[in-house]
């Protein structure tokens, strides 16, 4: 039925090209949405991490993963360097006391949480 159309001048290195490039252009996009969506994926991941790290108490850690979340690499990199030096000159002791206080308050508030805190203690 289709052998008069499957002739041998049908297939010419030209037509060989185009076919080879459609099929190319066709798996080269299905590649870049699947690797578009696992960075996205990615990064939605790191801006929720960035919001249970605030609530946290964990401010600059929480503002690091927002950067790269958003894709600003060159703030995120001035921002490492800062929360280098900040943690070279205080330690983390500070954010860290921040964050126990915070946990703390929050335990004490809850009379289950204040039982096992001071079943512990004692």
């Amino acid at each position: 039925m289709f052998e008069q159309y499957l002739t041998p001048e049908i297939f010419t290195p030209e037509i060989l090209k185009i076919i080879a490039a459609v099929f190319a252009g066709f798996f080269g996009f299905k590649f870049l949405v699947k690797t578009d969506t696992k960075i996205e994926k990615r990064r939605r991941g790191a801006a929720e991490l960035a919001g249970r790290y605030r609530e946290m108490g964990l401010v600059t850690i929480a503002n690091l993963l927002l950067d790269y979340s958003m894709g600003d690499y060159t703030g995120m990199a001035g921002k490492v360097y800062g929360f280098y030096g900040y943690a070279k000159e205080n330690g983390l002791n500070a954010e860290f006391e921040a964050v126990y206080e915070k946990m703390l308050a929050a335990k004490l508030q809850d009379p289950e949480e204040r039982a096992k805190l001071k079943e512990r203690v004692s």
